[in-house]
């Protein structure tokens, strides 16, 4: 799977600046997922845009269509096993009928797979993704009260990126938003093909940066490997702020900052901005993951 990492983010220049190159190209190296060809799929039925469709006209409807319904975001995948193949066939059967690479956030614990069900759960999840280009991120094991201990977390996410290597055409990074530290979050991450860190959360840009690089370095220390990937949830970073629960003050950040340079950290909107963190902060009266519009368009505000 580590060869699916070569040219990443090659060219792909409307994103964000191409820097240094990557690494020699590998024998039997698969074709490049980002390759200059296409883009980062849109889902037309993302939260933003679900709720535009019933949604009055007006100043709100406006923000959220022009600022965060039409742009590239992780498409999160939390099917029951039965469903979960399907969902994800047909996100990735839309993005290569329109061109684009997928980035599917895979959330094991929101579709109640902890833990034993995990096996099942990712062997569907890869049969739904077939040999697709793709970009997976996986959670599990951050929510799921019955799981024994953190080596048992590392082994069954282990399991889960080997069975996820049967769809040749993915790339697959694990969440550590919750590590401890980036030692820590090496021994989860380390069979996959990277890690993605800040997921739902705020760490503005040079905080997030500075963890990430941290966490490769630990990457490349554990295994000897230099080829692993770290991407950052840049979708409520543009701004410092206190908290962490719908903080006044958030905005989104950069929604895409992409470049061929395996050695810097990657930006990407991996939960859609406006998505609430529960009933607190600014959107009291929310629900965890409900879209919440008045919650969206303070994020998409210009810091001031």
């Amino acid at each position: 799977m580590a060869a699916a990492l070569v040219g990443l983010f090659a060219t792909l220049t409307a994103c964000g600046p191409t820097v240094s190159a990557v690494d020699p190209p590998m024998a039997g190296a698969p074709p490049v997922l980002f390759d200059g060809a296409a883009g980062i799929y849109v889902d037309p039925d993302n939260p933003a845009a679900a709720w535009l469709q019933t949604a009055p006209s007006g100043t709100t409807a406006e923000v959220v269509r022009s600022a965060i319904a039409g742009k590239p975001a992780a498409v999160l995948i939390a099917s029951p096993a039965v469903a979960v193949a399907t969902r994800a066939h047909a996100v990735v059967a839309a993005a290569t009928a329109a061109n684009a690479i997928p980035v599917l956030l895979a959330d094991a614990d929101q579709a109640g797979a902890c833990p034993s069900g995990y096996s099942q759960w990712f062997s569907n999840l890869a049969n739904g993704l077939g040999q697709a280009r793709a970009l997976v991120v996986v959670r599990a094991g951050q929510r799921c009260a019955a799981m024994p201990s953190p080596a048992a977390r590392a082994r069954l996410l282990t399991d889960a990126v080997h069975t996820l290597a049967r769809a040749s055409h993915t790339t697959v990074l694990i969440d550590v938003t919750d590590a401890p530290s980036p030692a820590a979050a090496a021994d989860l991450a380390a069979g996959s093909d990277g890690a993605a860190l800040n997921i739902g959360r705020y760490a503005p840009d040079d905080v997030a940066t500075a963890n990430a690089q941290a966490i490769r370095r630990a990457l490349i220390a554990k295994t000897g490997r230099t080829d692993y990937l770290t991407v950052i949830d840049s979708s409520r970073n543009g701004a410092a702020v206190s908290g962490d629960c719908n903080p006044p003050n958030a905005r989104t950040g950069q929604n895409q900052l992409l470049t061929s340079d395996r050695d810097q950290s990657q930006q990407l909107w991996l939960t859609t901005p406006g998505i609430s963190d529960g009933p607190c902060g600014i959107a009291p009266a929310s629900q965890a993951g409900e879209f919440v519009p008045e919650l969206a368009v303070a994020l998409a505000q210009r810091p001031s």
